[in-house]
């Protein structure tokens, strides 16, 4: 059966808010605000996959650049971006551009999903860090220790629990998708 773009457009808008209801879910312990906005990231990469997930994500975004506060601590608008974090906000889009691409060509295969997310979460970090530096002009090192080091834990949490739901709820979801 075909799948119904209704319905992955709906399920692309749920997760929209999904991201931004988890984006509000932080604790600002630092320049960096630890988040559940990533785990929201990656559910919609496992269960939208590369293009209604990136797409989420975008929409997200630009919902956040145009006031609308849906960033982490109820923030919006454009300087949102031209901050310290935006690095990070532009990152979600190739985070969850890897992890919507892992799981569409290795479905079935946690190790490369796990990898795959992984290696998403550096990518993330990569134009975030490097924002970061460019807009407080610290060091890379610094910057790392401000904006990596403290997250990695969290970061694997989140990777397992979005894991775990996404084993719980794909095979109920993906019946409904393709209905």
């Amino acid at each position: 059966m075909r799948e119904s773009s209704t319905i992955k457009y709906t399920m692309c808008g749920l997760f929209v808010a999904f991201i931004s209801i988890c984006s509000q879910i932080a604790i600002h312990i630092g320049p960096v605000p630890v988040s559940m906005s990533l785990l929201a990231i990656f559910m919609a990469g496992l269960i939208l996959g590369m293009k209604y997930g990136t797409l989420s994500v975008i929409v997200y975004i630009l919902l956040g650049i145009t006031g609308i506060p849906v960033f982490a601590g109820a923030k919006g608008g454009f300087a949102v971006i031209l901050g310290p974090t935006g690095g990070f906000l532009i990152g979600y889009i190739l985070c969850i551009f890897i992890v919507g691409f892992v799981v569409e060509r290795f479905n079935n295969k946690k190790i490369y999903i796990v990898i795959g997310m992984v290696i998403s979460v550096v990518v993330c970090y990569i134009p975030g860090v490097l924002w970061y530096c460019f807009i407080t002009g610290n060091t890379f090192e610094m910057s790392l220790k401000l904006c990596v080091i403290p997250f990695i834990p969290g970061d694997v949490i989140k990777i397992i629990i979005s894991l775990a739901l996404y084993s719980k709820i794909s095979k109920r979801l993906n019946s409904i998708i393709k209905a």
